[in-house]
């Protein structure tokens, strides 16, 4: 998101909370399931919805858009100095 790149990734967390379908990338659906020796659960995409998805993005108009918004949203939430005073003002209260 910081490099202005669109993302595409599944609407599970906590990659959803990051992306905000057709706003800064794409959600492609999909359902959580568990695999024998496999200790996390994994998420079998729905493969037409990420087809779809993939040919949105390389639309030069959505793909233009999506990578603007993508950066803008990197620096407006993800700023590391203003993370990093957040982040010790919670340490502060947290150990008080």
């Amino acid at each position: 998101m910081a490099a202005g790149t669109p993302v595409i990734t599944t609407d599970a967390e906590p990659m959803s909370e990051f992306i905000q379908n057709g706003i800064n990338g794409f959600l492609t659906s999909g359902n959580i399931t568990t695999y024998p020796n496999i200790n996390v659960p994994a998420i079998d995409v729905d493969i037409i919805d990420l087809k779809n998805k993939m040919e949105m993005i390389t639309n030069e108009f959505f793909y233009n858009s999506l990578a603007r918004k993508s950066r803008t949203i990197a620096i407006e939430k993800y700023d590391l100095e203003k993370n990093k005073k957040f982040f010790l003002e919670f340490l502060k209260e947290d150990l008080q």
